[in-house]
């Protein structure tokens, strides 16, 4: 009797022995499994958000463009009389980007930093709607006053004041995409 428990013992400790190693196994399995499936979907994560900063980034240089061509048309504009406002505003519309240029899906915005999208679309709105009356308004009071390049210090300040919030809006697109690769 003694015997048979004896091996019985000692086949006991082998099957313990074998389930332990299969649930260690298991466990490793398992635990392997989770964190490929969390690698993977944070590399997809970074890859959605470089394609959205991708995406943000290239409407930097439509406004940028547009910033420039734009100081050189307030600059005619305030500083040579031969342009009416029936001239003046047209060309300062056909210089700004279309929206197609600046649209960015509901999908990328959730993945761009907090207030970029909205720092652009300001940018935008100053461009197309706030500045255009303001520099008319300078250009008719010069008219007015007979005194070229009234107003264009304040248009020219408006304007570099623009920029740079492009700028800064540039920098933290592009610091934010050089973080999805942990640089």
């Amino acid at each position: 009797m003694s015997q048979i428990l004896e091996v019985l013992v000692s086949l006991l400790d082998e099957v313990v022995l074998v389930v332990l190693g299969a649930v260690v196994t298991i466990g490793a399995n398992t635990f392997n499994e989770r964190r490929q499936w969390a690698r993977k979907k944070s590399d997809q994560l970074a890859v959605a958000k470089r394609e959205a900063l991708e995406r943000a980034l290239g409407c930097i240089d439509p406004i940028r463009d547009a910033l420039e061509s734009l100081t050189l048309l307030v600059s005619c504009y305030l500083t040579d009389f031969s342009m009416t406002d029936e001239e003046f505003l047209p060309q300062y519309s056909s210089l700004l980007p279309t929206g197609e240029r600046l649209d960015i899906s509901l999908a990328q915005r959730v993945l761009l930093p907090a207030g970029v999208h909205e720092e652009l679309l300001q940018v935008y709105v100053s461009l197309a709607v706030r500045l255009s009356p303001q520099v008319v308004k300078w250009g008719q009071e010069a008219r007015r006053q007979n005194r070229p390049m009234l107003g264009l210090h304040e248009m020219g300040q408006q304007i570099d004041s623009l920029s740079k919030q492009v700028e800064d809006v540039k920098d933290r697109l592009v610091n934010s995409y050089n973080d999805t690769y942990g640089v």
